[in-house]
């Protein structure tokens, strides 16, 4: 098979390594790749710049001309995507540059899913939305969601009924894609791989290791449990509700770990967050440790008792994932969607805004017996498994080719 791989970002380095490492399993079933990905800063040179390597990338500057400046203002007014219309333009063009591409993997449902679905007006070729982040979510009280708006629900009317499947990735991302008409019988769930580092080493001594160069980095931790949770600070991710749980455990600490971000209501994110620890006199247990480099996160995840996952509503948590790889159990929303994938055994789910739930999680799996934990850790690994790189490429693989040769996608894939 020959694929397009259409992405809003990519770069080979750290940061875009997982979707590399995909695309290098997808090749070692025998199949072909490349990547289409929009360049927004290159403002000279040539409007077309293609890097060859082992997965060769293609990426249009969308915003080099006045052209294409006077496109995106109409995108960002009309679609909340600035660069959807000059997008669309040369997505159509690379498409008619390019017979020889038999389906196009996309990167999210909004707003390349609907960049597509147009497209397929035109040129007929199958396409595959992956549902990603906030492409499904509406909620007005948190700020966040393209689904939001009332044109981009249309948008996704139109992608769900020209999508030749929808790539889920969490049971929760497949009723949020039936609550927006999505037909079940289109909805595929598959998750979403994570870096093969995470499986490729010595758990147990790189856990041994994290949890002692954590304690050294943060003296806060001295004989106490370490929670971790992570992510940008907003209030989709729920990390006040873990602030208020940390009232009932006075053994552990926890660490935030992420960027700080400004939310439309309520400011400074972070000024919150810390404000709020002072209020429930926790502020000495709370770290807000700000962004961490990728390639450090695995050693935080490592390091910690629990991860804690307290999201009032995601597409698809990736943390849970990458946590339970290391054999770190959770305590997670079900809204989260990605603890669903997991069975009791592995972690608890809870319910979101429920800082009592969330302290319940958290006390029962930080008093378990040495055996206990360790039967969970090692659950946590075995049902990690599913998304190791070559599975997930696998299963991927048999779902488009399916979709080529016209059979029946319902089921499992």
């Amino acid at each position: 098979m020959r694929m397009l791989y259409f992405t809003t970002a990519y770069n080979a380095e750290l940061l875009d390594r997982v979707h590399e490492e995909f695309l290098l399993r997808w090749q070692e079933l025998g199949h072909e790749a490349c990547i289409l990905v929009p360049d927004p800063n290159r403002k000279r040179q040539s409007r077309w710049l293609v890097e060859e390597g082992a997965i060769k990338v293609y990426r249009p500057a969308v915003s080099m001309l006045r052209s294409d400046r006077v496109l995106n203002n109409i995108g960002r007014r009309l679609t909340e995507y600035s660069y959807f219309f000059s997008l669309l333009r040369d997505y159509l063009h690379f498409l008619r540059q390019h017979p020889e591409i038999e389906l196009i993997h996309v990167e999210s449902v909004y707003p390349l899913g609907a960049i597509a679905a147009l497209a397929s007006l035109v040129d007929r070729r199958p396409f595959v939305p992956t549902i990603r982040g906030g492409d499904l979510i509406a909620d007005d009280s948190i700020s966040y969601g393209f689904a939001r708006y009332k044109r981009v629900q249309a948008l996704l009317k139109l992608t769900f009924a020209r999508a030749a499947a929808i790539r889920s990735v969490s049971p929760s991302a497949s009723a949020m894609a039936k609550q927006f008409g999505c037909p079940e019988q289109k909805i595929i769930t598959i998750g979403r791989n994570i870096r093969d580092e995470y499986f490729e080493r010595d758990q147990a001594a790189f856990r041994a290791e994290s949890r002692a160069w954590l304690r050294q980095h943060y003296p806060a931790i001295a004989g106490r449990k370490v929670i971790v949770a992570a992510g940008r600070l907003l209030p989709v991710k729920g990390f006040d509700d873990l602030i208020r749980a940390m009232v009932g455990l006075p053994q552990a600490v926890a660490l935030i770990c992420g960027p700080n971000r400004v939310d439309e209501k309520l400011g400074d994110y972070g000024e919150y967050l810390t404000q709020l620890a002072q209020n429930y006199g926790v502020a000495d247990r709370i770290i807000l440790t700000g962004g961490i480099p990728r390639e450090q996160m695995p050693q935080y995840f490592a390091g910690a008792d629990v991860m804690a996952v307290p999201s009032i509503i995601e597409g698809g948590n990736r943390t849970v994932l990458e946590a339970a790889t290391l054999g770190v159990p959770f305590v997670a929303t079900r809204s989260a969607g990605t603890p669903e994938f997991f069975s009791a055994a592995a972690g608890i789910n809870i319910e979101p805004h429920r800082p009592d739930q969330l302290w319940a999680g958290l006390t029962t799996i930080l008093t378990e017996r040495s055996e206990q934990a360790q039967a969970r850790s090692m659950r946590c690994q075995q049902e990690a498994q599913q998304f190791y790189s070559p599975h997930v490429a696998q299963r991927l693989a048999t779902l488009y080719a399916a979709i080529l040769a016209k059979l029946p996608i319902s089921g499992n894939f």
